[in-house]
């Protein structure tokens, strides 16, 4: 479930890029010898895609291939439609999860057949490999050792990981909570589908129904299936959930409050997971007010793609819904800091010794940097 989104060579130039940043997450310990390791785990997903279809799954046209230590998704024909369908029924709880530092199944006390159950743990076992987790441990380790200036500046804003604990307990759980989707008010990993990479522009949404998550759409001649894993998860959205960084075409506002106004304080908190979505393409951020302070959370500022409009989903807020004026000045306070707190991360993160971390945050930095100069709308009072 990660990778980049271009197309062509310079999808596969970013994929090489970014490949040691995510490959914690994607690639499996066997003690099979590589030879033979592609039809060992090609056989074993047979087996997992049998036993799915015995409770409902089901996949027309697809084919998922073990490659370089990874599952990709496919299509086998291509100008015809696809689909995978994985009924609530094989969604994976992750309160039914059972998780130690030496062991990780679903729980013994839960009422579930046999062969699910087996599947189901396999399948943990896969995406939980203790390579994947050392990796994992070795990408953690490299923002605990940033320097202390830099960290406190990333925590400032939320942007920092806190309270990181190297037991492998704790290691499992953020590796799944890096596949977690929501469905019907719960945290669930959706197996097979979440094998898609990343794909902003060509990725297909995630279907949500009353017993079901799906894809579909029609297959391409390069055959691999992409996802869309958020929307609206910016660079460093993305930094924190899944340790990669993709090109990003919106993002949200850094966490701050702003005091400057005489009658007014404005609290602002990241939230890439909940936006309002109104017509015409606005995105309103939810807000809240307490005595004399508006809290905003998600609030968007920066998109370089029309017609995505940013300040004109701010302006339906501030004026339509919270009655207030000075929309513009606001506005540009609001973008101001963030470019001053951006820059703040960018020269303290230049200064820093190399490390995957650090270009994490470099590139997180200069890509919401880029989208709060270029998006440009016209602004109407």
């Amino acid at each position: 479930m990660m990778n980049s989104y271009f197309k062509g060579t310079g999808w596969q130039q970013e994929i090489n890029s970014h490949k040691h940043l995510y490959i914690w997450r994607y690639n499996v310990n066997t003690n099979t010898p590589k030879e033979n390791s592609k039809s060992v785990m090609e056989t074993k997903m047979q087996s997992w895609m049998n036993t799915a279809r015995k409770y409902g799954a089901r996949f027309q046209n697809i084919n998922i291939i073990y490659k370089n230590e990874s599952f990709t998704l496919q299509t086998i024909e291509e100008n015809k439609t696809f689909e995978i369908y994985i009924p609530s029924n094989l969604l994976i709880n992750i309160d039914d999860i059972a998780i130690t530092n030496s062991a990780h199944h679903i729980k013994d006390d839960l009422s579930i057949q046999i062969d699910k159950k087996e599947m189901i743990d396999e399948y943990l076992d896969f995406i939980l490999s203790p390579q994947r987790i050392d990796i994992l441990q070795s990408q953690l380790h490299d923002f605990i050792n940033l320097p202390q200036e830099l960290k406190n500046e990333l925590m400032n804003f939320s942007l920092y990981y806190q309270n990181i604990n190297n037991s492998r307990q704790e290691l499992k759980i953020k590796l799944l909570y890096s596949r977690l989707i929501i469905y019907k008010g719960q945290k669930v990993i959706l197996p097979f589908i979440d094998f898609g990479n990343h794909n902003f522009h060509n990725g297909h949404p995630f279907h949500h129904s009353e017993d079901a998550i799906s894809i579909h759409g029609m297959a391409q001649k390069s055959k691999e299936i992409f996802t869309i894993y958020s929307r609206m998860n910016d660079a460093f959205g993305y930094m924190q959930s899944y340790l990669f960084v993709p090109k990003v075409l919106n993002i949200l506002s850094m966490n701050f409050t702003i005091s400057t106004l005489p009658d007014l304080h404005i609290s602002i908190e990241r939230d890439t997971a909940h936006l309002f979505t109104s017509e015409g393409n606005l995105m309103l951020p939810s807000y809240r007010i307490e005595e004399n302070k508006i809290i905003l959370k998600s609030l968007w500022i920066g998109s370089l793609h029309r017609p995505l409009k940013p300040y004109q989903s701010f302006k339906k807020l501030w004026e339509d819904q919270l009655h207030r004026k000075d929309t513009q000045r606001v506005y540009s306070i609001i973008k101001g800091l963030n470019i001053k707190k951006l820059s703040s991360i960018l020269r303290l993160a230049y200064k820093a010794p190399r490390s995957n971390a650090r270009k994490m945050i470099i590139e997180s930095a200069l890509q919401h940097l880029t989208l709060i100069g270029g998006s440009f709308e016209v602004i109407k009072t």
